[in-house]
């Protein structure tokens, strides 16, 4: 017999495996249309300005900048801020984004099928 070993830190858990509660996070996260166009703009890895995502957001998104703004503000920054997927500052207004592997690869996919609903 062979000897089977459940550990919690597998080898494809350091090669970057996600959790289940990670995959519901992600899945959470790219549940929502403007999530996702929020995302593709924030794959640069570079920091940006809210003013630059609202600009960014309203040329893929039914809805006027002001209402963007409050969605980023109120919703969408501090929930994503939550998970530890990126850094959102309210008082400079600046966000940064982390990169999650499989998050980017899923989203690598959905960026073509929302390309095909505008």
């Amino acid at each position: 017999m062979s000897d089977v070993k459940c550990n919690s830190s597998s080898q494809e858990e350091k090669e970057g495996a996600q959790s289940p509660s990670d995959l519901d996070t992600v899945f959470d996260i790219l549940s929502d249309r403007q999530r996702r166009v929020l995302l593709q703009h924030l794959e640069t890895d570079e920091p940006t300005t809210i003013d630059e995502l609202v600009d960014e957001m309203s040329a893929h998104i039914e809805a006027d900048p002001p209402q963007i703004s409050i969605a980023l503000h109120q919703k969408h920054l501090p929930k994503m801020a939550e998970t530890e997927l990126l850094d959102y500052d309210p008082r400079s207004e600046t966000v940064r984004y982390y990169g999650h592997r499989f998050l980017d690869e899923v989203l690598d996919y959905t960026a073509s099928e929302d390309l095909c609903d505008e």
